[in-house]
C-alpha cells in the first residue's frame, strides 16, 4: 500500500490576535466605500487603528449614556 504525499496549503495564513490584557470580540460593519476610506485615513493621520478609535467613541457614548440617568443638582 502506497500513502499519498500531503499537499501543503497555498492560502493565506490568518494571523491570531493576541489581545493585551483584555478581551476582544470581533464585529463586522457595513459602511458606505467612502467612509470607510475617510475613517482608515483618519485613523492613519492620528496613527490609531481605526478599531481603536470606534471602541474609544464608543465608551464615550455609553458613558454620557449612563451620566443622563444621574440626577442633576
Amino acid at each position: 500500500m502506497v500513502r499519498k504525499k500531503k499537499k501543503k496549503s497555498v492560502g493565506r495564513k490568518r494571523k491570531k490576535a493576541t489581545p493585551a490584557n483584555t478581551r476582544t470580540a470581533r464585529l463586522n460593519l457595513m459602511i458606505r466605500p467612502d467612509l470607510k476610506k475617510w475613517a482608515h485615513e483618519y485613523a492613519r493621520r492620528r496613527d490609531k487603528s481605526l478599531s481603536s478609535i470606534i471602541n474609544d467613541h464608543l465608551y464615550d457614548l455609553r458613558e454620557r449614556e449612563r451620566g443622563a440617568n444621574v440626577p442633576q443638582i
